[in-house]
């Protein structure tokens, strides 16, 4: 779903989806009191200095449709943008997702767009990342969502962690991009990004991806096939089971 907003309303640029034939249904965004979008601002600073700028975001979406375990990403000096965002995501909720007409969990990425057209200040977000000619298009597409938490997802790479020699750095982390079926079925997958480069964590990635499943994309509320970013921040992960995170683990073994 694609949404505008201007400093004194806010309307939609594409109708709302329609209900998918399927039994899977994405999480969606509304202009509803309370929305993610009615919460969105252009920052005045920015405004003033005829600023434009570019946000991706990626989090957990519960079944009530809040947002969680949110993660940002801007250009350099953008951080005013990164933050309203952020501060859409933590006060605002998502038309949730839902399976079998039950609302589920889902892990979910978007893009947020700071526009001046002709001077007057434009929000439009979309629900798609991997895809930037979606993105760019501002076509009416959600692409897909995984069907899990952020704990659940976090769990299962401390429990393969073990199989891959990870090499430490200060900033690990991986990107894996998969691609899905309009059946919502996992066709392909491959590392878009790795830090440090064959340090382990993009081939973990990829392991933990042979377990989710997936919401398909749609297109105009219809199923199809399309791309989802599977993003993890290996240096700032915690184990929701309580056990260290990576890193040095120091231990007083005295008597």
């Amino acid at each position: 779903m694609f949404l505008c907003t201007t400093a004194t309303s806010l309307f939609l640029v594409f109708s709302q989806l329609p209900a998918s034939a399927g039994t899977s249904h994405p999480a969606t965004v509304s202009q509803a009191a309370g929305s993610i979008a009615m919460q969105l601002h252009y920052p005045p600073k920015e405004r003033a200095a005829q600023k434009q700028g570019a946000v991706k975001f990626y989090c957990e979406l519960s079944p009530e449709g809040k947002a969680s375990h949110i993660t940002t990403l801007s250009g350099k000096g953008e951080g005013r943008f990164e933050a309203a965002v952020e501060f859409a995501l933590r006060h605002g909720r998502f038309n949730p997702a839902s399976v079998d007409g039950k609302p589920v969990s889902v892990m979910l990425g978007g893009t947020v767009v700071f526009l001046l057209t002709k001077g007057q200040p434009t929000i439009a977000i979309t629900l798609a990342t991997a895809e930037v000619d979606k993105v760019s298009a501002m076509t009416n597409y959600v692409q897909p969502q995984m069907i899990e938490t952020d704990a659940l997802f976090r769990r299962k790479i401390f429990a393969l962690r073990d199989k891959y020699p990870l090499r430490f750095t200060r900033n690990p982390g991986a990107v894996v991009r998969v691609h899905v079926d309009a059946q919502g079925k996992m066709v392909s997958k491959k590392i878009e990004s790795e830090a440090p480069p064959n340090g382990g964590y993009g081939r973990l990635l990829l392991d933990v991806a042979d377990e989710e499943k997936f919401i398909p994309a749609q297109s105009n509320g219809q199923a199809v096939a399309g791309d989802f970013e599977l993003v993890a921040d290996f240096g700032h992960m915690r184990n929701p089971d309580g056990a260290p995170s990576t890193g040095t683990l120091l231990k007083n073994d005295g008597y």
